[in-house]
């Protein structure tokens, strides 16, 4: 998924919501990301230190392990996700 194919404005229930966010490897910080499942009330499901239920925005205040913050990318509508076929190698 490319950050420009990812969509802006209000979520719709069920879509996936993308984040950037440094984490750790052996090799040093890593942007693995974030993402979670959108409620469809401004709200998303997913796993930090646990499952919670947050503000989508409010994400961004969440601390990683490298002391980076998540940055919210945008969301893809789950159609999309579900339709996305696998990439050759």
């Amino acid at each position: 998924m490319y950050k420009d194919e990812l969509m802006n404005g209000a979520l719709e229930r069920g879509a996936f919501v993308f984040y950037n966010c440094l984490c750790p490897s052996e090799n040093g910080p890593v942007n693995w990301g974030h993402c979670g499942i959108s409620l469809g009330d401004g709200h998303i499901i997913h796993a930090w230190d646990k499952v919670r239920i947050d503000d989508y925005l409010g994400i961004e205040k969440l601390t990683a392990l490298t002391g980076d913050h998540p940055n919210y990318l945008g969301w893809v509508p789950l159609e999309r996700v579900l339709n996305q076929k696998p990439q050759e190698r």
